[in-house]
């Protein structure tokens, strides 16, 4: 810095002598030496304004980046929780819980396959989706619990043909909190297919809060 501003006063000083007395000495332009000891006086107390005011520039650029590098640093990204897990046996009977044992995916390890339940690892807002098929003739309900409440149910089944249905749900979760889907006392047939993927429970976790 000190450099640069010793080559700017010498340049500034020669600008200012060619200016005055030309190249030439028979080539005057300022009326004495007083007066070109003043004008480089000038000069300097403008380059002095100049390079404060772009220092004060520089001050006010760094704040502000290190503001924003604040902002970005407190700003933790939350975990990654996906889960993906499927059925593999057929059920029957009512009034109990599905244990899907099949994890296809498991990020952030919130889905316990030997409780067959989520444990939600954040707060914040999570999506689930439950599908389920039904033997010809017979139907199932299932129930999607968080904690002992019911969030939502689905129904698959039909008289005519085997049948499958599928839900999505949406819901505010808090650390610790348990979801699962259970079979209550309507239906009496949960239809199983490795091939194809069902019954099936996923979630995700959209935004933590």
């Amino acid at each position: 810095m000190v450099k640069k501003l010793t080559f700017s006063l010498i340049v500034i000083n020669m600008a200012l002598y060619n200016t005055c007395f030309g190249i030439r000495n028979d080539e005057p332009r300022c009326l004495s030496q007083f007066d070109y000891d003043y004008k480089v006086l000038n000069k300097l107390v403008s380059l002095e304004h100049e390079v404060r005011s772009l220092t004060e520039t520089v001050n006010r650029q760094e704040s502000v980046i290190n503001m924003f590098k604040s902002k970005m640093t407190a700003v933790e990204p939350h975990p990654q929780v996906a889960f993906m897990a499927e059925l593999t046996t057929s059920l029957t009977g009512k009034n109990h819980r599905i244990y899907f044992d099949d994890v296809k995916l498991n990020l952030g390890k919130a889905y316990r396959p030997h409780h067959g339940l989520f444990i939600a690892p954040v707060n914040g807002t999570y999506q689930f989706s439950v599908a389920a098929c039904s033997r010809k003739g017979h139907f199932i309900v299932l129930e999607m619990k968080v904690n002992d409440d019911v969030v939502g149910k689905m129904l698959a089944g039909d008289n005519g043909y085997d049948s499958c249905n599928s839900k999505v749900f949406l819901t505010e979760l808090k650390v610790g909190d348990d979801v699962l889907v259970e079979h209550g006392d309507h239906g009496d047939y949960l239809l199983a297919n490795e091939a194809y993927g069902y019954p099936s429970f996923t979630g995700i976790l959209l935004q933590a809060t």
